[in-house]
């Protein structure tokens, strides 16, 4: 009897070390990454509840600008481009963003009165801001790029009622806002009504914090 359980004993505490010494302890399961929503902010021309634009478009090759409203909220990742005649994302140059209008030349951008931020960072047709600079909504945004490109504007009616359209198209020449053209009707000229300006056509995404 001694026998049979002190080999029973020995048994038992052999099995024991085995399994202690095959057991591992589970990895932690990796965590993923945060993700982040981008959403329009502003965009012309756009079908959806933003603004929905049926004018045509017309091309120009000018240093651009162009005023857009924030709606309320706090927004980082902002990313803006223009749009080509053929509705493409088109971006070029260095883009700057203020907060208050600017009637300089383009060579002054980097040092304008209310400069938030500039960016010649481009991906895929859009200038990419630094992803963590935060922008409060509710209120006006003025974006001027200091290169000259091809883009699309609207031409004799206010596609963009909340802002405003900039060009200028010798460097040394200040920026002015874009105003309405006029048009001939039935072989008559029909000038724009006074005090009309048009937009470029944009997109402006970020994220709502």
């Amino acid at each position: 009897m001694r026998l049979i359980h002190s080999l029973s004993a020995v048994l038992t505490a052999a099995f024991v070390v085995a399994g202690c010494g095959d057991s591992k302890t589970p990895a932690s399961p990796s965590q993923p990454a945060p993700t982040v929503t981008l959403q329009t902010v502003a965009e012309a021309p756009v079908s959806g509840p933003i603004a929905d634009v049926t004018a045509g478009s017309t091309g120009t090759f000018n240093y651009p600008g162009q005023s857009v409203f924030v709606p309320a909220g706090t927004y980082n990742n902002f990313r803006f481009q223009w749009y080509s005649t053929a509705k493409e994302a088109v971006a070029f140059g260095r883009l700057f963003v203020l907060t208050q209008e600017y009637l300089g030349q383009p060579g002054g951008l980097a040092t304008a009165p209310g400069l938030v931020a500039g960016t010649a960072t481009i991906e895929a047709g859009e200038f990419v801001f630094e992803p963590t600079l935060e922008f409060a909504g509710d209120r006006t945004y003025w974006f001027y790029g200091d290169t000259q490109g091809s883009f699309a504007t609207s031409f004799d009616i206010d596609t963009y009622a909340p802002g405003i359209g900039y060009v200028t198209g010798i460097a040394s020449q200040p920026f002015r806002r874009m105003q309405a053209s006029g048009r001939m009707v039935n072989g008559q000229f029909v000038p724009a009504p006074p005090g009309v300006t048009v937009d470029a056509n944009f997109r402006l995404r970020g994220a709502k914090k």
